[in-house]
């Protein structure tokens, strides 16, 4: 049966206080998973505080995401446990990543056994090329839920609301955001084991407060989610002060950032770097800046004496330079050589592979190509543009491993294989 339709003003108003509300960030099926440790349900956290605050809805949380012992497992999918692209030409295994469902059919058995029996299950994901564990474990819990409502949630029927109608076995899939911008991420949802990190978002104007409260709470390490943490128009610097004052008189534990994403080379000005090396940044890796079709190597020479003026030292695996691959206008030779152009500035080059996200430009223009009913074939690490720029898809895998060999350090320092 196809699913509702419904708003996000119409979700929240369907809420009472007398909901209970279990809140589910599924598996990851994806082929390739590199950034695994930084998968935070950012915006179920900061909708439980938002429930349990403007609503007074009793709220849990599932994170089948959730590292145990520093580690997320990797298992076979099953039944589908590889992905054919390129018309069978080309596949990649398919993997789970995720909590197994055993121990979640465990934990929801003793929640039920306790006498809390959920009015809803709210489930979100990062992506909608992720759909597969969306569905899988809609499908599992209506098993032994049969009678709850399943609300979708997120970037997948947001994009891909046809198919989330078609495939995600919800009640009703949801259009629209709710502005959950200034709410705080609730960790009292996990229950005994905390998340390591804590995902910020650079748009909140206090997200320095939350910052104390997690450090007050034990947590020491911190992430932003955003596409550009320097845009101007966020004032990360001017937060940045007020938390440096405010975190001295408190504790002589470390603060630790970690700068995995949003970091563009020519926002990297003296005063961003200062800033942030007095904050705490321990990783900061640059995203793609280009002039044309080539690096934009003005933007990253500041950036480099930037940092060098800040006086960081970070280690390789602390710092690197990202670079796209998978566009429609990728060109093999021109991808090399960006690679040593990287390796020279920051030591560490991680290769990033690209994906249209729907309704943008690069998705019209080439929507032709695309299998709308497979949209799991528009993971990144799938090349879905590989027909486009006619790269095949196992040319990209030496790609990989001419960046790890690229990468591979003597002396603490990259070897310089090219002179």
């Amino acid at each position: 049966m196809k699913s509702e339709v419904i708003t996000a003003e119409s979700l929240i108003q369907g809420c009472t206080s007398a909901d209970r509300i279990l809140l589910i960030n599924p598996p990851v099926v994806e082929a390739r998973y590199q950034w695994l440790k930084w998968n935070q349900p950012l915006d179920l956290l900061k909708m439980s505080s938002f429930l349990k605050q403007e609503i007074g809805c009793d709220v849990k949380l599932y994170d089948f995401m959730l590292p145990v012992g520093g580690k997320v497992s990797r298992t076979a999918n099953k039944p589908e446990n590889k992905l054919v692209v390129n018309n069978g030409a080309h596949s990649y295994p398919l993997w789970r990543y995720g909590t197994g469902n055993d121990k979640f059919q465990q934990w929801l058995s003793g929640l039920r056994r306790a006498g809390w029996q959920p009015t809803q299950v709210w489930v979100t994901s990062l992506t909608s090329y992720w759909w597969l564990g969306v569905s899988s474990t809609i499908t599992l819990i209506k098993s032994v839920l049969p009678d709850v409502k399943f609300v979708l949630y997120g970037q997948y029927p947001n994009l891909e609301t046809a198919h989330a109608q078609e495939n995600s076995f919800a009640d009703a899939v949801v259009v629209g955001r709710i502005d959950l911008t200034e709410f705080k991420a609730d960790f009292e949802l996990y229950e005994p084991i905390k998340p390591a990190f804590c995902g910020l978002d650079v748009r909140s104007e206090s997200w320095y407060e939350e910052v104390l409260d997690k450090y007050k709470h034990g947590v020491n390490d911190f992430v932003f989610f955003n596409d550009d943490i320097l845009d101007p128009t966020e004032d990360l610097l001017r937060q940045i002060n007020l938390l440096i004052k405010r975190i001295k008189s408190k504790s002589n534990r470390r603060l630790k950032f970690h700068g995995v994403c949003g970091l563009h080379p020519s926002r990297f000005t003296p005063e961003a770097a200062k800033a942030m090396k007095e904050a705490g940044f321990v990783e900061l890796h640059f995203e793609q800046q280009l002039d044309g079709k080539h690096l934009n190597i003005e933007a990253y020479k500041g950036a480099r004496e930037a940092y060098k003026s800040a006086g960081f030292q970070l280690s390789p695996n602390e710092l690197s330079g990202f670079l796209l691959i998978g566009t429609p206008d990728d060109d093999f030779e021109l991808i090399i050589r960006h690679m040593l152009n990287l390796l020279e500035v920051w030591g560490t080059v991680i290769l990033k592979p690209y994906s249209p996200t729907p309704r943008t430009p690069d998705y019209e223009h080439y929507k032709h190509i695309f299998e709308n009913e497979e949209i799991e074939k528009l993971t990144p690490h799938a090349f879905p543009f590989s027909k486009v720029n006619g790269i095949a898809h196992a040319d990209y895998d030496e790609l990989y491993i001419l960046a790890a060999a690229l990468n591979q350090k003597v002396r603490n320092r990259s070897f310089d294989s090219f002179p």
